[in-house]
C-alpha cells in the first residue's frame, strides 16, 4: 500500500494504521457512527490481535484535541469511556444497512465490546 506521500507500507504497517483511524474516530467524534464501532469490533476480534499504531494515534490526538488531553497508550480506557455513553441500539441501527449480513449488527452490544476491549 502506498500513502498519499508515496511512502510504501508493509502489510503489517498497513494493519497497524487501519485501526488507528477507527480509534481516533470513536474517541474524538461527538456522535457515534455505527460502521466505526463495527469495524473496531472486527479489529478487536482478529487473532493474532491487530495492534494500533499508538505513536500515530498520539500525534493525531494531539493535533485534533490538544497536546496532553489524551494518552494514546490508554486507548482501551478511552474507548471504554466513550462506549459507556452510547445508545447501542442506535449504533447497531446505523450500521445495519451497510452490512452484508444485517443480523450481524446485533453483535454490537456494550457487553461484547467491553469484553473485547479488556481481553488480555
Amino acid at each position: 500500500m502506498s500513502t498519499s506521500t508515496g511512502v510504501s507500507l508493509s502489510e503489517t504497517e498497513t494493519l497497524s494504521i487501519l485501526p488507528f483511524f477507527k480509534l481516533h474516530a470513536v474517541i474524538t467524534r461527538k456522535y457515534a457512527k455505527g460502521r466505526n464501532w463495527f469495524d473496531l469490533m472486527w479489529y478487536l476480534t482478529q487473532r493474532p490481535p491487530i495492534e494500533a499504531n499508538v505513536k500515530m494515534l498520539q500525534k493525531a490526538l494531539n493535533q485534533t484535541q490538544g497536546a496532553g488531553k489524551y494518552d494514546a497508550r490508554e486507548w482501551r480506557y478511552l474507548v471504554g469511556d466513550k462506549l459507556a455513553s452510547l445508545d447501542m441500539k442506535a449504533v447497531a441501527a446505523d450500521v445495519r444497512p451497510f452490512l452484508e449480513r444485517p443480523q450481524d449488527a446485533a453483535l454490537l452490544t456494550r457487553d461484547n465490546l467491553s469484553g473485547m476491549l479488556f481481553v488480555p
